[in-house]
C-alpha cells in the first residue's frame, strides 16, 4: 500500500525509461499498469521523503520523457480490501 504516481504521456514516451528514472530516487517502485497514454507506478509510504526530488527531477524532464501531467494519490481503504 502506498502511493499511485499517474503520468499522462504520449503514446510515443518510453515507459521503460520513465520507469527507470522514478526508480533512481525510489527503488521499491513498482509499475502497477502501461497503456498507451498513460503509466501507473506505485510509491510505497516508506518512500516519502524522497517525493520532492522525485518530482523535482520529473518535471525537469517532462519533455524529454514525453510526459504531459504528473499526479499523485493515496491508495483508498477500497482498494486495500480488494487487494485482499
Amino acid at each position: 500500500v502506498g502511493y499511485h504516481l499517474v503520468l499522462s504521456k504520449s503514446e510515443t514516451a518510453d515507459t521503460n525509461q520513465i520507469f527507470r528514472m522514478i526508480q533512481t530516487y525510489v527503488q521499491e517502485a513498482k509499475l502497477e499498469s502501461a497503456i498507451s497514454a498513460e503509466c501507473k507506478i506505485l510509491l510505497p509510504h516508506a518512500s516519502s521523503a524522497k517525493f520532492p526530488i522525485l518530482f523535482e527531477e520529473l518535471e525537469k524532464n517532462k519533455d524529454a520523457l514525453e510526459i504531459f501531467s504528473i499526479g499523485l494519490s493515496e491508495t483508498s481503504i477500497e482498494e486495500v480490501f480488494m487487494k485482499m
